[in-house]
């Protein structure tokens, strides 16, 4: 129960630096579902190719992207105002919380 509120509020926290910064980002929609006892975090599938995704993985850690250095930047900045240490996944750099 406690991930799944944290997960939210992380991306919470992240969307809202890029809001006050006026940075140019989306983000899916994510919601705290408790149901029987059980609490998961929702959020749609996106519908991203390989050639799309430019932070991050879309296939569980095996392939970590950071192809844009524009956006690098923001990440970076959000991570600097979010106390989170730049560090490498799967040898990419990334600011991830």
């Amino acid at each position: 129960a406690k991930a799944a509120a944290q997960e939210l509020k992380g991306t919470n926290s992240f969307y809202s630096f890029f809001l006050a910064e006026r940075i140019p980002i989306q983000v899916p929609l994510q919601t705290i579902v408790d149901y029987r006892g059980f609490r998961l975090v929702a959020m749609p599938v996106l519908p991203l190719s390989q050639s799309q995704l430019i932070y991050g993985s879309n296939d569980a850690g095996r392939h970590v992207y950071n192809s844009d250095p524009a956006f690098d930047r923001y990440m970076q900045r959000a991570g600097q105002h979010l106390h989170l240490a730049r560090h490498s996944v799967m040898g990419t750099m990334l600011n991830t919380g």
